[in-house]
């Protein structure tokens, strides 16, 4: 399976946190990576010009938009809880 696009991140992060727990957004991170997107140790390895993680910059992308559209709120830093919106989703 080929690295998931930001946007197809969105979904999944959602039904992640649907427990409206906050979660640190690495650890939903590695829960998308166990429950939605089977990938390769390459893939999970892969890294952006900045030496970021690749998938888990997908993930920082899908979580901005998802914060952007009130389905998120980011109650500290590199933290995230759904909303009565995203739950609506």
């Amino acid at each position: 399976m080929p690295i998931p696009k930001f946007d197809e991140t969105m979904l999944p992060i959602l039904k992640v946190l649907q427990d409206e727990e906050i979660k640190s957004l690495r650890e939903v991170s590695n829960v998308l990576l166990e429950k939605y997107f089977s990938l390769s140790d390459e893939e999970k390895n892969e890294k952006v010009s900045s030496g970021e993680n690749r998938f888990f910059d997908r993930v920082s992308w899908g979580r901005t938009y998802l914060k952007k559209a009130g389905l998120l709120e980011q109650p500290g830093r590199a933290q995230v809880k759904i909303t009565t919106e995203g739950l609506k989703v």
